[in-house]
């Protein structure tokens, strides 16, 4: 009776530790995917979008310049890439030459900007970049742009981007701690400030987009806070602000 009863404790302890196993297991699968997720979120995040929305800032402008190297003739490929570009946006263009650099400026209703390209040693690197002036919000419009344009070539592309808006708020220090709390929210890390003379300068490394090296670490967003006279401003880029301000 003994042997009978320490059999039947000895087979209970088995089944809960296979159960226990088991459910360890799951709660492991189910914890990977709620990480995986979490992960995809970070990458499908608008950064821009949520702190325009979050911080109530109207956009001003926003724009996109990619790079990419070609061993094809510079003036084809510019001339080629300008006419996808502006084939929906009707504008004004003028042309500029010298012995190795030609370029393209446009300016019409939707958008400006130039295609160039720049003659290296064994190859030529053409610039794509676009900016609009408005107070919707419509980024992904211009990559869409510039990526129609580019075609197969997007995937060697270097893309910098960014956005310009005004915020009601007149306090720089305030928005500064805005805008790095959302990013601290979605799990940024090593977001270094500066003071300005009239607002602060910040890089960070949000994991979302192509970073660049800085110092001894990485870097792939920065934003400034400024005071103008006309008012407070956010201007953010990825991975650096491209624009002077």
């Amino acid at each position: 009776m003994k042997k009978l009863k320490m059999l039947s404790c000895l087979l209970v302890l088995v089944f809960s530790f296979q159960y226990y196993v088991c459910a360890s297991g799951d709660n492991l699968g189910v914890r990977s995917t709620l990480f995986q997720k979490s992960v995809s979120n970070v990458k499908e995040t608008d950064m821009f979008k949520n702190i325009l929305e979050k911080t109530n800032s109207t956009p001003v402008e926003y724009g996109i310049m990619a790079t990419f190297n070609t061993s094809s003739g510079k003036e084809k490929v510019v001339d080629e890439t300008f006419k996808v570009l502006t084939e929906y946006n009707e504008c004004n263009k003028k042309v500029w030459r010298d012995n190795k650099i030609y370029r393209i400026e446009f300016n019409g209703y939707y958008a400006d900007g130039y295609v160039e390209g720049v003659e290296n040693e064994n190859y030529n690197i053409i610039t794509v970049n676009i900016t609009r002036k408005s107070s919707q919000y419509k980024l992904q419009d211009l990559k869409n742009m510039v990526d129609r344009s580019i075609g197969n070539r997007k995937e060697k592309c270097k893309y910098f981007e960014y956005v310009k808006a005004k915020t009601q708020k007149k306090d720089v220090s305030i928005v500064n701690s805005e805008v790095k709390n959302i990013l601290k929210f979605y799990g940024t890390s090593d977001i270094k400030t500066i003071a300005l003379e009239e607002g602060y300068s910040s890089t960070a490394y949000t994991h979302k987009y192509e970073p660049i090296q800085s110092g001894t670490g990485l870097i792939d967003f920065n934003y400034a806070v400024v005071k103008y006279d006309t008012g407070t401003y956010i201007i953010m880029g990825t991975p650096e602000i491209m624009v002077t301000y």
